[in-house]
């Protein structure tokens, strides 16, 4: 009953963009979105910072990052840097981005159209990639990409509250592409591609894959990790995925702790952690976007800490992917 009548208010809403009867901000610069359909962790901001990447690859200066900034205790616009911010300020994925990419505008706002305006007047933006954006149809954009995770499919799902859909699946005929992520075993990929078929929208498939490690001292090579005794903790979408990754790198997997996503941590749950893993004479380990939150903690320094770093490793379609972005978003010339 609730799914069904929080669906006719989001149909309600879709149709009053769809006939323009609702006012949509378009920026004079080119906007790509990157969100999803369903709650829960599908790897948008690593996506977000793949954009980013090619973006500086194909010779853009100046690609800046927005979101909301979901966490955060701020309000209104607001720069993220990298050195002066925690998650409390900035919220942990727009801290995750400025510290990936220090050289680069990221912002946080509410109102993704002052963030783009904001972005545009201070930095000069040349081109602006929102996260989480797909339902916040005030911005037009020039790109729409939706993230899946390839374990949770939106066509098993039901809205909410009954299950984990912001929208429903017709919503998906507003995205150019569709990017199936967690893909577990490229094997999985002609499955995944029958079942969704009948969402009618081109496919790209994609898995996160291990960049780094940080450890207390500096980084490590990912070898280190084999045979290593850890002891896992997350606040993510998905932690189920990250104990896989970190399985496949050949960690020994002792323990290990999720919280809800975005969760600030407290000081006792550090303590709870630091005290665990040294009992199982184990590294701690978490996650980059986790360490976001953690950052600024004074209880940060007592643990022997160490972060995976990961990066969005192209399985299929990638081509299909970056013709799309050069379409709407032509490199600079020279």
């Amino acid at each position: 009953m609730l799914s069904s009548l929080y669906g006719a208010v989001i149909r309600w809403r879709n149709r009053r963009y769809d006939a323009g009867r609702a006012s949509v901000y378009r920026a004079p610069v080119p906007v790509i979105s990157v969100g999803n359909l369903s709650t829960g962790g599908t790897g948008k901001t690593p996506m977000a910072e793949a954009l980013l990447r090619h973006a500086i690859a194909v010779g853009w200066s100046r690609p800046a990052y927005l979101s909301r900034g979901y966490g955060r205790r701020s309000r209104g616009y607001r720069r993220a840097h990298p050195d002066q911010d925690t998650a409390l300020t900035v919220g942990d994925e727009a801290l995750q981005v400025a510290r990936t990419f220090p050289g680069l505008p990221v912002a946080v706002c509410e109102d993704r159209a002052e963030g783009i305006r904001r972005l545009l007047a201070e930095a000069e933006a040349q081109l602006i990639i929102l996260d989480d954006a797909f339902q916040h149809r005030r911005v037009a954009r020039d790109l729409d990409l939706v993230m899946i995770d390839a374990s949770r499919l939106p066509v098993d799902d039901h809205l909410l509250p009954r299950g984990r859909l912001r929208e429903p699946l017709d919503s998906l005929a507003r995205a150019d592409l569709l990017v199936v992520n967690k893909v577990a075993d490229p094997k999985d990929i002609p499955d995944l591609r029958a079942r969704l078929a009948g969402l009618g929208r081109p496919l790209v498939f994609a898995r996160p894959q291990a960049l780094g490690l940080q450890g207390p001292s500096g980084p490590l090579p990912l070898s280190d990790l084999e045979g290593q005794r850890v002891w896992l903790f997350a606040g993510i979408g998905n932690p189920a995925f990250f104990r896989r990754q970190v399985e496949a790198l050949g960690a020994e997997i002792v323990g290990q702790r999720f919280f809800r996503d975005h969760r600030p941590y407290r000081a006792q749950d550090l303590d709870r952690l630091g005290r665990e893993a040294a009992e199982a004479r184990a590294w701690l380990l978490t996650t980059a976007k986790d360490h976001a939150r953690l950052l600024g903690s004074r209880h940060l320094a007592g643990l022997s800490l160490h972060i995976l770093h990961i990066e969005m490793q192209w399985l299929e379609g990638a081509d299909r992917l970056w013709q799309a972005l050069a379409r709407v978003a032509p490199p600079p010339s020279g």
